[in-house]
């Protein structure tokens, strides 16, 4: 995962800053990229984690919209970031692959947000996520996977949290010695009077 972040993410923004020239995609261009190499590891057969992929770069459109429109208001940036905080553990709890893509769905609206900017500046950042988007997800596909990855062929739905319920054995405890009855203890005693006498 490393080796395959190292290669892709200078190449992305090596192409974004020499050959498009425009700071606003080589940002989105290359944070994308590290969001979709690092943050995230979709597994499960190709089709599936094509998916996967798809929806979450999809998903990153709208809240780059609306992370550059909230930019330039602190008190509404920051409202809104725990509204969508909110919601993407809320479905992290419903499925796990959302509770596995959380920091990547996240990402693109902190960052939008963090760096202030006009609403005109959208398009520049969409393609730069869209550049992203097109080299990381052909990079995670045909590159080599990551040895954990959350399988994209279970049904939706299923909880993240998995049961923690753990079966105890009971505990092997050793048998109190049986107590003798008083009758023979105080005939022991007088059988032991006897011999000394």
């Amino acid at each position: 995962e490393a080796v395959r972040t190292a290669l892709v993410m200078p190449a992305v923004f090596a192409l974004a800053l020499l050959a498009v020239d425009d700071e606003q995609i080589g940002l989105f261009a290359s944070f994308g990229t590290m969001a979709l190499l690092v943050f995230v590891d979709f597994g499960g057969p190709p089709p599936a984690r094509l998916r996967a992929y798809l929806a979450l770069a999809l998903t990153g459109v709208p809240l780059i919209a609306l992370g550059t429109l909230c930019s330039n208001d602190p008190y509404a940036a920051g409202a809104t970031m725990a509204l969508i905080a909110f919601a993407v553990l809320f479905c992290g709890v419903l499925d796990e692959r959302v509770a596995a893509a959380a920091p990547a769905l996240v990402l693109p609206f902190v960052l939008a947000v963090m760096v202030p900017a006009p609403l005109s500046a959208s398009g520049s950042r969409l393609a730069g996520w869209g550049l992203a988007a097109a080299l990381g997800i052909s990079a995670t596909l045909l590159l080599w996977r990551a040895a954990r990855a959350i399988d994209c062929g279970s049904p939706p739905g299923r909880p993240a949290a998995r049961s923690r319920t753990r079966w105890r054995t009971p505990a092997t405890t050793t048998p109190a010695p049986a107590r003798r009855p008083p009758s023979t203890r105080s005939e022991e005693r007088r059988v032991g009077k006897e011999c000394r006498s």
